[in-house]
């Protein structure tokens, strides 16, 4: 079997292969609760992660995936000459990576600010009272924080 460089098909295959993964990382996407209800867009029904553990293990799943492609399958198909269309292909699998993460940490976000009955948890007079506390303020880390990186 020829390479992919001596059939002048890399450009296509790797092409292909990144719409392919972007299109695996819009399903999984869907498959994450959201404020914006597009789960059944383009008549792909998908069934949406209720726990923080499925949640986890669909984030997990694309980064092993993009990890996996970029480490085992991108040395395959091109050889290490063309390094202008490798960089190319892993930015482009790396800005997929990038939008399931942040549409992921931007519910997150939004779930820790307002509660179920979408009332903020933020309010002008807490930061009022800091101003008037001054120095006595509490050195730690808000509620917030808290939660977002220590539980």
């Amino acid at each position: 079997m020829a390479r992919l460089t001596d059939m002048d098909l890399e450009t296509a295959v790797l092409n292909d292969s990144a719409y392919l993964f972007e299109s695996y990382v819009e399903v999984l996407m869907r498959a994450l609760p959201s404020l914006e209800e597009f789960q059944n867009v383009d008549n792909i029904r998908v069934q949406v992660a209720k726990s923080e553990k499925q949640q986890i293990g669909i984030l997990a799943n694309v980064f092993y995936l993009q990890e996996e492609l970029v480490t085992r399958a991108l040395p395959k198909l091109l050889p290490s000459n063309q390094g202008t269309a490798r960089k190319e292909w892993r930015n482009r699998l790396q800005r997929a990576t990038d939008r399931i993460r942040d549409h992921y940490c931007r519910n997150k976000v939004v779930e820790l600010i307002f509660t179920e009955e979408d009332v903020s948890r933020l309010s002008a007079e807490d930061y009022i009272l800091m101003h008037n506390y001054g120095d006595n303020l509490d050195p730690m880390p808000s509620l917030l924080f808290q939660v977002q990186y220590f539980l």
